[in-house]
């Protein structure tokens, strides 16, 4: 009986795609309770977070850190 080893290659792919999943629902949830942001720009990024996963989700972080910053 041969033991099924799965390649690196296969095996980072896996993770980098489960930790970008997480990082699109975190992004979601909290584009969803940020009432700060017009419904026009919530939609423009729902859209970039899930058409474009992982740099849509590095905008809206970036959007939403600099955003935080100005209201402090």
């Amino acid at each position: 009986m041969d033991l099924i080893i799965p390649d690196i290659s296969l095996i980072i792919w896996n993770f980098l795609s489960i930790v970008n999943l997480i990082l699109c629902i975190i992004a979601i949830i909290k584009l969803a309770n940020n009432h700060s942001i017009v419904y026009r720009k919530k939609i423009a990024f729902l859209f970039a977070i899930i058409f474009l996963p992982f740099i849509g989700v590095l905008i809206y972080m970036a959007y939403h850190k600099k955003t935080k910053q100005q209201r402090a």
